[in-house]
């Protein structure tokens, strides 16, 4: 077998520190619905998901618009 294994007693790499290793979920209480969590949990990842594809569209239909008015000057 080759390769490197790793042992229980030595030291994580520097990249996995106390920060960035911690994984925070949001507060639940016995009310808290499956569909709540992940919407709490998703940390509002939509709402980028949605402005970055507007801005997406956005900016192809502006280029094209330019395409466009270059294309009458020539």
């Amino acid at each position: 077998m080759s390769g490197t294994a790793v042992k229980g007693n030595q030291q994580l790499p520097d990249e996995f520190d106390d920060v960035t290793a911690e994984i925070k979920y949001p507060p639940i209480t016995k009310d808290t619905t499956e569909k709540e969590f992940v919407h709490k949990a998703g940390n509002g990842y939509m709402t980028w998901v949605v402005v970055a594809g507007a801005g997406g569209v956005l900016g192809f239909v502006l280029f094209m618009w330019g395409v466009s008015q270059m294309v009458k000057w020539f």
